[in-house]
């Protein structure tokens, strides 16, 4: 393989790794899985100024970001990605964020402006990310205030397609963090059943 071929194939892996971030991101932010939250961030000596958020934004914002909503929903979308240098590169990230503010669903549609490194591991992280909102909304209804509906055992046609599923008390790791045993909601209300493998 020539050193042409060998540069851009890396360049391929890089950017399928730098694109995996930003959907790690969501799926630890949603399932409350603080454990694994810590790998995305590069370690930084200072932290960085909002409104940039950080590996330490997060380490000191645990309420803020985790617990001031009691379920969300990330949904990433367009991921452009712009490399500076071999170890630096910057991503313009499109999101549909949906989140239980307890007293009101909120969906928001946001662009993440984040800056991405190769840690000395050679593993690609987030240096930063900017957290832009497009708008915010409250939903003319709150999906969980519904009654629970076990899919796929319920009925499939009319109003059997509507209710409240399993997740995201379903996950192991937001169980764990609200404290909640199987079976038991954040909000004491019935749920679907199933668990999240």
């Amino acid at each position: 393989m020539s050193t042409e071929s060998e540069a851009r194939l890396q360049r391929l892996i890089d950017l399928a790794e730098i694109k995996d971030l930003p959907l790690r991101y969501a799926l630890l932010i949603d399932t409350r899985n603080l454990d694994g939250f810590p790998d995305l961030w590069a370690e930084r000596d200072t932290p960085a100024e909002f409104p940039e958020l950080d590996a330490h934004t997060f380490e000191s914002g645990v309420d803020r970001f985790f617990r001031s909503s009691t379920a969300s929903v990330h949904f990433v979308g367009n991921h452009l990605v712009e490399f500076d240098d071999e170890d630096h590169a910057r991503g313009h990230v499109y999101c549909w964020a949906q989140t239980d503010r307890k007293t009101v669903w909120v969906e928001q549609t946001l662009l993440y402006q984040d800056r991405y490194v190769r840690c000395p591991d050679g593993k690609w992280r987030f240096d930063t990310r900017r957290h832009l909102l497009w708008y915010g909304t409250a939903a003319k209804e709150h999906p969980r205030r519904q009654g629970p509906m076990n899919w796929p055992h319920g009925k499939i046609d009319g109003d059997g397609s509507f209710g409240r599923g399993s997740l995201p008390e379903g996950f192991a790791t937001y169980r764990e963090f609200w404290g909640l045993k199987p079976g038991e909601t954040v909000d004491g209300q019935p749920a679907g059943e199933g668990d999240a493998v």
